[in-house]
């Protein structure tokens, strides 16, 4: 703000307390006319003309050196209107007062200059000495309940040339934001803006009925969260307020400790953080019926469109990944658990990713996806073989072999029948392959040469039955294999990670480059048929995309944000934008590595030897610790078959014995209480059915509330009986897979 503006708004200031004087000075001098002019009264009126004139020269001023600035400040037509209207007034009583017309006077003085003054009042607003104290209140209140709130906007200074408190003509608090083509725009009606969010509120309330949290797009100065919460005073608010300014604005015009605390806000969010989104969209699911409720003020769909394009984006994505999660947990929970315990063998003989870490240090990596773009860039790969460690991520590896290039290292991790489909006619008897336990067992079962592992963070079976050693590679899970190769090439010491063929996107009619047989033609037409939506590309253009895809996009910039030290380059010609990384050729890459020496044969001899498998004594205690597993699984069934027992006898008591109901009811909770303080539970219940039991989770806070006996009863058998049925369905595979995890070990040492 340059000092002009500086020196306009302090003399605005200076008005604020020459205001009430001059019209408590109008009123008296008014009177005077009415009851008959004397000398002194004559004199009395010059010394309040002289006053009004020196506010007319002030506010005129004041109007020329906004114009000047060239800024549209929302206060400017309300200033021009005022020294308009004066100059007319100034007329009049020149006139009224030459035709000794006092009534007139004392007319204009009484109703036309002080409604001037009464306008002008309201339109500047408070002294500055008031909003400031407001600021502090509000500052200590932040501090307090939400001190995340408070620090984003530490160290920032109000920006009140874009942001313009100027009260509505009601005298209620309003804010100009100027937007992106530098017009400032009220947020809210200049005459009733609570009038405004009340309809609002009413319009809106109708809309999300019977849900218990709400996320709110927009703070604003609070008059639609006020009208919301008097609407709906039961509703949790999870509050996010996209600019900073807009929140410090707030904290100069508005108590915020009395709003939040009669809208029942849980949580403040400035600024699109993603993190803390992506965490209340979670929590959403564990109260709102898997479902995620929000509403936003309208004007924040004009002022900040590209933010609540991007706070939808996170919405959407976090809530279908967490969907994805659950749903994957619920359908493949045991089949990966299955694929645990029969590949516990092939953990044991064959070596750990740990022997190779670092050993291609400051080497340079592509990881190679199957994406239609990859077929322009395969005779530059072929070449670029020689310089760089290439990667082929999972299914990738059909593509690569079609087109006659041996990737370095394979990795895969998916636990599914379409992995097995794209690696059963796969030779990779020459290739290094690491994989993560829940792959699909029979991949694994093909070729135990050449082939090393590594291992999941939240894989609790594994991380029981070998035991934690400081020295095992543990990555982070992520939502494709590409995102686990990145940590990969990371962990073995690579400084740059270059992509080829990662669309993350349907650049073509195509979902994948030829050669991929895994998944059936129809599929891949349904696909890219139904993708409805678009994301950037790295020409400029847009590529058709769908919420799968998204998700994974974002899942893979998240790991490459996290990944720390690597240099990540994007050469896939007509994929996605990826953040994080820059766009370069993969033809420029070539050029610019093919100076160097060649390194093919050294990491085909770094990846080719691959160490010792683990020692005796591990083998010894992994062993022991699966051979303890079907008595702990029997231990917990039995418990499972008592809690059964009680379950089907609790609707009958809760119709004729409500006492004994409860007694039955409180050793179910005994009962069940051992169940999940029960290490197996922990260990493998959570992992193979973990979506069920989150819907237990979900639900139980209902059953705890319930104080009708019968209702209480209906709760106990719908919800925790479903679970048990799960576990005791589940017991029989537990038993079948961990004999077979036994007999795969006692096999091999055979061998």
């Amino acid at each position: 703000m340059n000092i002009a503006v500086e020196e306009i708004f302090e003399t605005i200031e200076e008005i604020k307390g020459f205001l009430p004087r001059l019209r408590k000075a109008c009123e008296s001098t008014a009177e005077l006319f009415y009851d008959g002019m004397t000398e002194e009264s004559w004199g009395v009126f010059h010394q309040v003309i002289a006053g009004l004139d020196d506010l007319y020269t002030s506010l005129y001023g004041i109007d020329k050196g906004l114009l000047d600035a060239n800024i549209d400040f929302g206060i400017q037509p309300i200033i021009s209107h005022a020294v308009v209207e004066m100059e007319s007034r100034f007329s009049s009583l020149n006139d009224y007062i030459g035709n000794d017309m006092h009534v007139a006077v004392g007319d204009i003085m009484k109703y036309e200059f002080i409604s001037i003054i009464q306008s002008l009042s309201i339109s500047f607003g408070e002294k500055r000495e008031v909003s400031i104290q407001r600021f502090k209140k509000n500052s200590t209140y932040l501090k307090l309940s939400h001190p995340d709130a408070l620090n984003k906007i530490e160290g920032i200074t109000r920006d009140i040339v874009n942001y313009q408190l100027i009260p509505a003509k009601d005298g209620t608090a309003n804010i100009y934001i100027r937007n992106k083509k530098g017009h400032s725009k009220p947020l809210y009606s200049l005459f009733n803006p609570l009038n405004e969010a009340k309809c609002w509120a009413e319009a809106t309330a109708s809309t999300v009925e019977g849900i218990q949290h709400i996320l709110v797009y927009g703070l604003g100065l609070g008059h639609h969260l006020s009208a919301f919460s008097r609407r709906c005073p039961n509703m949790k608010v999870h509050l996010i307020e996209p600019d900073e300014q807009v929140l410090l604005a707030a904290m100069y015009a508005v108590e915020l400790e009395l709003l939040f605390e009669a809208a029942n806000v849980q949580e403040l969010v400035v600024g699109v953080d993603k993190s803390r989104i992506e965490g209340i969209v979670k929590g959403f699911y564990y109260v709102n019926d898997n479902k995620v409720s929000n509403i936003d003020i309208p004007m924040y769909n004009q002022l900040y469109y590209d933010q609540k394009v991007e706070f939808k984006d996170i919405v959407h994505q976090e809530a279908w990944s967490y969907i994805v999660n659950i749903a994957t947990m619920k359908f493949s929970g045991l089949q990966h658990t299955k694929n645990i315990l029969y590949n516990l063998s092939s953990n044991l003989n064959t070596p750990s990713l740990s022997n190779k870490y670092q050993v291609l240090s400051e080497m340079s990596a592509v990881i190679v996806g199957a994406g239609p773009s990859l077929e322009k860039d395969v005779e530059v790969l072929k070449r670029l073989r020689d310089y760089v460690v290439i990667i082929a991520a999972g299914s990738a590896i059909q593509s690569l072999q079609h087109f006659g290039i041996t990737p370095h290292l394979v990795v895969s991790m998916d636990g599914g029948e379409s992995n097995y489909d794209a690696f059963k006619h796969i030779d990779r008897s020459n290739i290094p392959f690491v994989y993560l336990p829940q792959i699909e067992y029979r991949i694994v079962d093909r070729q135990l040469n050449n082939t090393m592992h590594a291992f999941l963070v939240g894989d609790t079976i594994t991380s029981y039955l070998m035991g934690e050693h400081e020295t095992d590679p543990i990555f982070e899970p992520t939502y494709s294999v590409t995102g686990t190769a990145i940590q990969i090439a990371a962990y073995l010491g690579c400084k740059e990670i270059i992509f080829t063929g990662q669309d993350l996107s349907y650049p073509t009619e195509s979902m994948y480059a030829p050669g991929a047989k895994h998944v059936s033609e129809e599929t891949k037409m349904v696909t890219v048929t139904k993708s409805d939506k678009y994301v950037e590309n790295v020409q400029s253009g847009k590529n058709k995309t769908d919420m799968k895809m998204q998700t994974t996009l974002g899942n893979i910039e998240e790991q490459i944000e996290k990944t720390r030290n690597v240099t990540f380059i994007n050469a896939s010609q007509l994929g996605a934008k990826i953040e994080h990384t820059r766009f370069e050729p993969l033809k420029s890459v070539l050029d610019r590595l093919s100076s160097q020496q060649e390194v093919g044969e050294r990491i085909k001899q770094l990846l080719s030897v691959q160490g010792e498998c683990h020692d005796s004594s591990r083998q010894a205690k992994v062993e022991g610790r699966l051979r303890e597993l079907p008595q702990l699984v029997e231990d917990i069934d039995t418990v499972i078959k008592k809690v059964k027992e009680r379950l089907n006898t609790l609707l009958g008591l809760s119709c004729t014995n409500p006492d004994k109901c409860l007694e039955s009811m409180a050793d179910i909770e005994d009962q069940w209480g051992l169940i999940v303080s029960d290490k197996i539970f922990t260990i493998i219940y959570a992992y193979a059915i973990g979506g069920d039991i989150h819907e237990f989770d979900r639900k139980l806070p209902k059953l705890a509330d319930e104080k009708n006996i019968e209702n209480k009863a209906k709760l106990f058998v719908e919800i925790l009986g479903t679970l048990i049925d799960k576990m005791a369905d589940i017991n029989v595979h537990l038993l079948e897979y961990i004999d077979e995890s036994i007999m795969r070990i006692d096999r091999l040492n055979q061998a």
